[in-house]
């Protein structure tokens, strides 16, 4: 199903979904960027809509390849999906995944877009229609809205990773920093005699362990000149590169 038709049809697992100008009347998002790209956008595309708060099932075959049962464990729908804006236009059918700016955010973007088209997933018929940014400037949004339909989506979505990972070494590092980073944070939550958000983390770490798992089986190139062609040797190092991402256990 075309990815508007698809979210018009959304009633449930989600907090807010119809025009965008009707969800900055009920006061809308508190990010400030988010809030004034939004604005700007519902005057420019007065029949775009949102879908705010969607939370999704993952797959367990998936899962189970990159061995990381924890996500299973927050909730029936652990992936959330901050905003999607969903447009119909010129006979084409766009949405546009947007979270908010945070360290690492632009690996995460990534991750979650693997998360919500992937074999099995909620948009999995929609790949070529979706793309994911973050909200690190107001024009940044903008741009994004503005070339939905000018670009085809997996171009777009190339021109926006840019801007967070150029190839798969620097891309592994920092998602490994990242993952660290998300330790540091829980655990000197804890010490501080604060609840940290388990949930949160584990949905985080997953979105890791996704984009290195699904960035590196994607390679064409590292298939025939590192593997010879070797699908399941290119699986078996995708899962060992995945594996690099530091976790904390859910049930602890």
């Amino acid at each position: 199903m075309p990815v508007f038709d698809h979210l018009a049809k959304i009633t449930s697992c989600c907090t807010f979904n119809g025009y965008l100008a009707d969800y900055l009347k009920t006061g809308g998002t508190e990010d400030g960027i988010i809030r004034e790209a939004f604005t700007q956008i519902a005057k420019d595309e007065p029949d775009i809509r949102i879908c705010a708060g969607l939370s999704c099932a993952v797959s367990k075959v998936t899962v189970s390849n990159m061995k990381y049962s924890d996500i299973t464990r927050v909730s029936p729908y652990p992936v959330v999906v901050p905003y999607i804006l969903y447009l119909r236009s010129r006979g084409l059918q766009r949405a546009l995944v947007i979270l908010p700016e945070e360290p690492y955010c632009g690996l995460y973007a990534k991750g979650l877009f693997y998360c919500l088209t992937e074999q099995g997933s909620l948009f999995e018929e929609d790949r070529n229609e979706l793309a994911t940014i973050t909200a690190g400037r107001v024009r940044s949004i903008l741009f994004a809205v503005e070339n939905l339909f000018l670009l085809k989506a997996s171009v777009l979505q190339r021109r926006l990773d840019t801007r967070s990972f150029t190839d798969y070494d620097l891309l592994l590092r920092d998602a490994v920093n990242a993952s660290r980073y998300l330790c540091k944070m829980v655990q000197e939550s804890r010490q501080n005699g604060e609840k940290p958000d388990m949930a949160d983390a584990v949905r985080r770490w997953y979105y890791l362990k996704k984009l290195v798992y699904v960035q590196y089986l994607m390679n064409k190139e590292v298939l025939e000149h590192v593997h010879n062609g070797d699908r399941k040797e290119q699986r078996k190092q995708a899962r060992q590169y995945s594996e690099r991402i530091c976790t904390l256990p859910y049930t602890k």
